[in-house]
C-alpha cells in the first residue's frame, strides 16, 4: 500500500501471500476458545474432586501447627484437608480456599517439616496465588501460538514459588535453610512414587526438576544477584514483546466489514487525486 509504514506493508505481504491468511483471527479465536473451556472444566473438576474426595488431617501434630499459623496471620475461608490422590501438597481455591496435603505425607515428615510445608502453602492464600495463576493460565490460551509467552509463563511460576519461599525462610538460620531445603527434596521423591489417579491443579509450579533446583538454590543462598538479573532481563522481554505484538496485532488487525464481503477497495490518503467530502451536520 502506498503511504503506509513499514509495519503496515509487512502485515499486508503476508495477508497477500497466503490465500487463507484472513482466516487466522478466526483460528487463533476458535483454538482460544477451546483451551479455555478446557481449562476452565478441568478446574473445575479439581475443585468437585477435592470436595468429594478429600477428608479432614486427624492428626495433632498437622492440627496444631495449622491453628498456630492461622492465629499469626489469620485469613479466612482456609480449609485444611488430605487426600489419597496427589504426591505434592498444593493450594487451590480463589474464594475458599484448600491446603492439600497428601495422606502419605501425614505420618512421614517431624513437626518442623510439617510447620514447614503448612507456612508454604499458607503463604500462597495469604498471597493469592492461585488467583494470579489463573491469570496466567488465560493468558497461556490466548497465547496458545507464541513460544516465547510459555517460556516466560515458566518463570512467572517458578517466581510465585521462591516468593512463597522467600518469605518463609526469610529468618531462618543456615541449618533451617538446609532443612528446608532438604524437604524439597523429600518432596520430589515422593512424587516419583507410582500413582494411579492425580489431582489436575492449576496451581502446581511444575514437576521439573529444574524448578526444584532453582528453588533449592534461592533458598541456601539468601541474595543472589544472578537472579535478580535474570528477573529484570525478563521483565524487559515481558515488556517489549507486550509492545511489539500490539503494534503488529494492530497493523495487522483486519477491518471489520472485511470479514463479511470480498467488495472492499483500498484509498492511499496521500493520493492527490483522492477527495474526501466532509459533510458536518
Amino acid at each position: 500500500m502506498k503511504g503506509a509504514d513499514r509495519c503496515s506493508n509487512f502485515a499486508a505481504y503476508w495477508r497477500s501471500a497466503f490465500p487463507y491468511m484472513h482466516y487466522i483471527d478466526m483460528i487463533w479465536f476458535a483454538v482460544a476458545v477451546l483451551f479455555l473451556v478446557t481449562k476452565a472444566m478441568l478446574y473445575v473438576y479439581t475443585i468437585s474432586s477435592i470436595k468429594r474426595k478429600c477428608f479432614t488431617i486427624e492428626s495433632d501434630n498437622w492440627l496444631d501447627a495449622f491453628e498456630k499459623i492461622s492465629m499469626e496471620q489469620p485469613k479466612q475461608n482456609v480449609v485444611l484437608v488430605a487426600s489419597n490422590d496427589t504426591r505434592s501438597p498444593f493450594a487451590v481455591g480463589i474464594m475458599q480456599k484448600y491446603i492439600v496435603i497428601p495422606a502419605i505425607m501425614i505420618n512421614t515428615l517431624d513437626e518442623e517439616e510439617i510447620d514447614f510445608i503448612l507456612r508454604h502453602e499458607y503463604c500462597h492464600a495469604l498471597r493469592n496465588d492461585v488467583a494470579r495463576k489463573v491469570i496466567i493460565v488465560i493468558f497461556s490460551c490466548l497465547n496458545w501460538f507464541n513460544p516465547l509467552y510459555f517460556l516466560l509463563k515458566a518463570n512467572l511460576s517458578a517466581w510465585i514459588e521462591i516468593a512463597c519461599d522467600e518469605m518463609v525462610t526469610k529468618s531462618f538460620d543456615e541449618r533451617q535453610r538446609k532443612k528446608y531445603a532438604g524437604l524439597i527434596i523429600k518432596v520430589l521423591s515422593l512424587q516419583n512414587v507410582p500413582k494411579e489417579k492425580h489431582f489436575y491443579c492449576i496451581c502446581y509450579s511444575g514437576d521439573g526438576i529444574k524448578s526444584y533446583k532453582r528453588r533449592i538454590l534461592e533458598v541456601l543462598q539468601e541474595k543472589k544477584r544472578k537472579g535478580i538479573l535474570g528477573k529484570t532481563i525478563v521483565s524487559v522481554l515481558t515488556i517489549f514483546l507486550l509492545i511489539f505484538g500490539n503494534m503488529i496485532a494492530k497493523e495487522a488487525d483486519i477491518p471489520v466489514n472485511m470479514l463479511f464481503s470480498d467488495n472492499v477497495v483500498v484509498y492511499d490518503l496521500n493520493d492527490p487525486n483522492l477527495t474526501i467530502e466532509i459533510i458536518e451536520k
